[in-house]
């Protein structure tokens, strides 16, 4: 073609050069630049050509269409102008659009639905809303099932359609709106498997009859930190037409400080005509809870108040055998009636009732005048005093001093009408220490290095038992109110923490750099426990290189704190240690009650591959007698292993003194069996006189004459009534 134009052009120049170029006065050159300076721009109808070189022979060198897609347009001269004449519409299946200038326009006023195939997904795609609108003005988006069997449902999706997915964190809810027998009007959200579509939860249903229903947790309100409160209304019933009858709410119940509540609030009417608004729980059992420090753990119990499906209730105990029992102490400000108050298996009420007629004479009431309460407790026990019960107890109470303390040594005017046993071996210790007694060392200073010390009382380590309860403190013995503090992260607790660590320094105790030659370890609030019932205490030292010679010079001492709070009596201790042991094992009189293997975990035997390494010595325990100054009226026995008097022991005198005893002209032989020797042997000796106003009681056989200067029996004398009688006999035979 190209060489077809070409030779034409030829042939026209040739046959025509006459022709063609007749009226141009200017050569070709010069015209050619001419035509080049034309118009910038062509138009055709509404459609404008830029000019540009070569235009013409670009175009004729293009495609004869233009295809774009399904789209194909002829290439043409006025093509904007063909296209301006072209249809008015375009229809697309049941989809007509009319082409008009803002076609958007159009487009939104158009048809109400867009319908397509059931095989063709419809994808829009917009840069704001979605607005649907009827004819009256009101929004509306309605997505139809084919009738009440079938379900319609509306899908929200955060992922592509071809988008492959593995994991079941994806974004796909749908809005079910349930159809047929089962599900019928039941509207559900649920959460779908975005890998295979599947039902993987429904979080909320609203039921046909209105109930919702949550498949897990639900929430209200939001953490948003501020104070508003957070509440559920309830409807009103029957009276109570409004929301404000019946509330749950969450709400700060003090402004300005941290303090929030939990608020079942239900109605306005007490008791009367209309009744009383309550509020019901209802269980097998009914428990309330409270915590003893801040926690958002909701499954620890810490169970204050239960009552059980019987119908009794506990407070301090789960497990409440009456209507109302309570494990602990209770206050009553006021009154408190009942038919009967029973303690132990007394009924007091039946007691004080019985009471009355040996009151009747009492003006003083009974919290005064006790003098009469016969009945009661056997033993009265205060800690270490035992009273035994007995008649007029309260008069012979009432002649004690009033103000028995018992920490007295002395108690001046004691008189006990009955039985009173005193055990001066029980004394009990509370307080542990151990310190250096006259500043002796085995190392070059004075500082207490020590790991741990056990006291063994009924096969367990007692000091580790009560660990949490104990207090301890470094201080200097002549100043024992202050603490000197301790060397970093070795505080005196570390000696109860069971922990024996071969490293140096490692839960050790270490009194401060600097430490006087007096230091001191104090630990207090053991519980009270006997000194006769401990098996061992023991002191682990420290093995690293020289620094268990800090050890030497330091001794064991035991105190009641309660008894004596300035630690001031010694009630057992060690002695002073003089050498460098890995262990100091002091025994006591429970030693051979301990049940347990002897091992380096337990009491360390002082045998074996420990015989070098445990030092073993019996403790020294001070006993205290019961010193009474004043006079002592015993009605009854008294009953001693041993009576001393000044510094003599009577007992002792009794049985080793003089084998005669001799009162006046009495004189007996000592002999075993005097008693009865004396009961079956009894007689006088031969012109044996009575010294005036001496009884004998009991019979008086006489072999051989009595003589008395008179004989008076039951008040009458018998010399002067013999001679009454002989007178008168004789005054008879003579008449």
């Amino acid at each position: 073609m190209t060489s077809w134009i070409r030779g034409r052009r030829r042939r026209t120049k040739n046959n025509c050069s006459t022709n063609t170029t007749e009226g141009h006065t200017d050569d070709l050159a010069t015209n050619t630049a001419a035509i080049l300076t034309k118009q910038a721009t062509i138009t055709d109808g509404s459609l404008t050509i830029a000019r540009t070189d070569g235009l013409q022979t670009a175009l004729d060198a293009k495609q004869a269409t233009i295809t774009d897609g399904s789209l194909t347009i002829a290439r043409t001269n006025g093509l904007q102008t063909a296209l301006n004449a072209k249809q008015a519409t375009i229809t697309d299946g049941s989809l007509t659009i009319a082409r008009t200038n803002g076609l958007q326009t159009a487009l939104n006023a158009k048809q109400a639905t867009i319908t397509t195939s059931t095989s063709l997904s419809l994808d829009i795609l917009t840069a704001t809303n979605i607005i649907s609108k009827n004819t009256t003005g009101t929004g509306e988006l309605t997505v139809k099932g084919l009738g009440l069997n079938y379900d319609a449902y509306l899908d929200l999706k955060n992922i592509l359609r071809a988008q492959v997915l593995t994991t079941l964190n994806g974004g796909w809810y749908r809005i079910r709106s349930g159809g047929g027998s089962t599900n019928i009007g039941i509207l559900s959200f649920e959460k779908l498997s975005p890998v295979d579509g599947s039902l993987l939860l429904t979080p909320l249903s609203i039921l046909n009859n209105g109930d919702i229903v949550a498949q897990k947790n639900l929430f209200i309100g939001q953490n948003t930190g501020d104070t508003t409160t957070k509440s559920i209304f309830f409807g009103g019933t029957l009276g109570d037409n409004t929301y404000l009858n019946t509330v749950i709410e969450n709400r700060i119940y003090e402004v300005g400080i941290e303090k929030s509540e939990l608020l079942l609030f239900k109605g306005n009417d007490v008791e009367g005509v209309a009744g009383a608004d309550r509020i019901r729980l209802r269980g097998a059992n009914i428990v309330f809870d409270t915590y003893p420090i801040a926690s958002t753990t909701r499954t620890d119990e810490n169970i204050r108040m239960t009552i059980l499906s019987n119908g009794n209730v506990g407070i301090g105990t789960t497990t409440p055998t009456a209507l109302l029992e309570v494990n602990g102490d209770v206050v009553v400000a006021g009154d408190l009636t009942a038919e009967n108050l029973i303690v132990g298996s007394t009924n007091v009420i039946t007691e004080l009732t019985s009471l009355d007629t040996l009151t009747a004479g009492h003006t003083e009431d009974l919290a005064t005048n006790t003098a009469a309460i016969l009945t009661k407790q056997d033993l009265i026990q205060d800690d270490y005093l035992t009273i035994s019960k007995t008649l007029n107890l309260q008069s012979s109470l009432d002649t004690l001093q009033t103000n028995i303390d018992l920490k007295q040594d002395t108690i001046s005017n004691f008189e006990i009408d009955g039985s009173v046993n005193l055990d001066t071996n029980g004394i009990s210790f509370d307080t542990l220490v151990i310190r250096r007694v006259n500043g002796i060392t085995g190392y070059s200073d004075n500082i207490i290095h020590l790991t741990e010390i056990h006291i063994w009382v009924d096969d367990k380590n007692m000091l580790f038992e009560s660990s949490s309860s104990l207090t301890s403190s470094i201080v200097s013995w002549s100043d024992k109110e202050v603490d000197i503090g301790y060397q970093t992260d070795s505080p005196p607790s570390n000696l109860y923490d069971n922990i024996r660590s071969l490293s140096p320094n490692i839960s050790d105790v270490l009194s401060p750099v600097g430490s006087p030659s007096d230091v001191a370890i104090i630990i207090k609030n053991i519980p009270l426990t006997k000194i006769n019932n401990i098996q061992a205490i023991q002191i682990f030292n420290s093995t690293h290189i020289n620094y268990g010679n800090r050890a030497i010079g330091l001794t064991v001492e035991l105190y009641n704190s309660k008894n004596d709070p300035n630690l001031n009596t010694i009630l057992a201790y060690s002695s002073e240690f003089i050498d460098n042991w890995a262990v100091y094992r002091i025994d006591f009189p429970s030693i051979d009650t301990y049940s347990l293997v002897f091992t380096g975990s337990l009491i360390v035997p002082n045998t074996g591959l420990y015989v070098n390494l445990v030092y073993l010595e019996d403790a020294t325990i001070n006993l205290f007698p019961f010193n009474i100054l004043g006079n002592v009226d015993v009605v009854g026995d008294l009953t001693a292993e041993n009576l001393i008097v000044g510094s003599t022991n009577v007992i002792t005198e009794l049985n080793t003194k003089q084998d005669i005893i001799t009162d006046g002209s009495l004189t007996i032989a000592r002999t075993d069996g005097l008693q009865s020797l004396l009961d079956s042997t009894a007689k006088l000796a031969t012109a044996n006189t009575f010294t005036a106003n001496q009884s004998i009681t009991g019979d008086v056989d006489v072999v051989g004459d009595l003589t008395a200067s008179s004989a008076i029996v039951n008040g009458v004398n018998i010399n002067t009534s013999l001679t009454d009688i002989l007178s008168r006999l004789t005054a008879l035979e003579n008449a």
